[in-house]
């Protein structure tokens, strides 16, 4: 069947949000309005606020954020952040607010120039408008199917937690075999020969460089090896040979201790020197001592995390001191049976990337099924 062609602007009325723009951004889960963006991350937290609320008896409508396009569908009472976005009304006997709020997720449209799309030209766009109740019917028959995509993604999701920890759960069985081996626990000043972090040139008045000597941040350093190739900043030769303290040398491990703090990485036996910013920290393992990959596999996965996190100093970006990292405490098998840990949990962590690998690719599955599955009841 051929359903008749309207333009979006014949079955939607719009309505500009400047009287429902929230005063205070003092959020709290504590208060009642939830205060609405039409991006992903949709409610932006709830207010106290108790008046120019959005009322229920105009609901439900779509909200349409005038410059990017995105939208979502709102059912319930509720204030706006800001005016960069209109409110859309489907009209009575004409339309149903979720058939269209399904169709307008298949339209894309270029936004690479900054400007106000609904009048300019997102309301001129055609669509096929079946009658009300051929609407709903639609709407009900995909959002069974949607359903079945929502529950496979959250099923999914729990699998990634339950990967993401299986590394940590086998280091803490080999500690837990380790006690009744008797190795000892040593604090990290113990096994390594220098503890310090980072620097960075420009708060002593050096410039970065097009090349030279490679300057790593903490963005680098995202667990496994390090070997310069990939860092895109630079610092001159002059400047690396002032910054002598943080210079790096092959089998340094490193960790992140501002921001995103806790992530690991080790300079390969075969990296050049780097320097480094003051988010990163360096720890110089005594190589006859402790292993490299050792000490890198128990401070990322999970056996010094919880120590890590009680540390951390809250503030506008977390950081964990030195001074921090100066008391953690590492489990010491022999350095013979250091490595045979490391050649187990190598094997452990490549089938873990594997496992991951298939579990991103099947994400991707599930949201290209429910890409096709709107395009699909919407082409007609």
């Amino acid at each position: 069947m051929t359903w008749p062609i309207k333009k979006l602007g014949e079955v939607l009325d719009y309505e500009q949000p400047s009287k429902y723009i929230v005063a205070s951004k003092n959020y709290s889960s504590d208060y009642k309005t939830p205060v609405l963006t039409a991006g992903k991350t949709f409610i932006l937290g709830n207010t106290n606020e108790k008046e120019n609320i959005f009322p229920a008896d105009k609901l439900p409508v779509i909200i349409f954020d005038d410059f990017t396009t995105a939208t979502q569908f709102v059912d319930f009472p509720f204030k706006v952040k800001s005016s960069a976005m209109k409110i859309l009304h489907p009209k009575k006997d004409k339309a149903d607010a979720k058939y269209i709020f399904y169709l307008m997720q298949t339209i894309k449209l270029n936004h690479a120039t900054h400007k106000r799309f609904w009048i300019s030209e997102y309301s001129e766009i055609e669509i096929p408008m079946p009658p009300i109740e051929e609407q709903k019917k639609i709407v009900t028959r995909l959002e069974k199917m949607l359903a079945k995509i929502k529950e496979a993604k959250q099923l999914l999701n729990k699998a990634q937690e339950s990967t993401k920890s299986i590394l940590s759960a086998e280091l803490h069985k080999i500690f837990e075999e380790g006690k009744f081996k008797g190795w000892e626990e040593k604090s990290i000043l113990e096994v390594t020969e220098l503890v310090t972090k980072g620097t960075t040139p420009k708060t002593l008045g050096y410039a970065f460089t097009n090349s030279g000597v490679p300057f790593l941040k903490a963005e680098n350093v995202n667990g496994g090896k390090i070997d310069a190739i990939s860092i895109k900043t630079f610092i001159s030769n002059q400047v690396h040979d002032i910054l002598s303290r943080s210079k790096t040398k092959p089998g340094d491990v490193l960790m992140t201790i501002a921001g995103t703090i806790g992530r690991i990485g080790w300079v390969t036996s075969d990296a050049s020197e780097m320097n480094m910013n003051q988010a990163v920290a360096i720890i110089r393992p005594m190589s006859d001592i402790i292993f490299t990959q050792y000490l890198a596999y128990i401070l990322s996965a999970g056996v010094t995390q919880g120590q890590v996190s009680s540390g951390t100093v809250k503030g506008a970006i977390p950081n964990f001191s030195l001074g921090m990292i100066k008391k953690l405490m590492i489990p010491l098998p022999p350095i013979e049976e250091q490595k045979k840990i490391v050649t187990r949990l190598d094997a452990l962590s490549e089938k873990i990337k594997k496992l991951q690998e298939y579990q991103n690719q099947t994400q991707e599955d599930l949201v290209s099924l429910e890409r096709s599955i709107l395009h699909n009841t919407f082409a007609n």
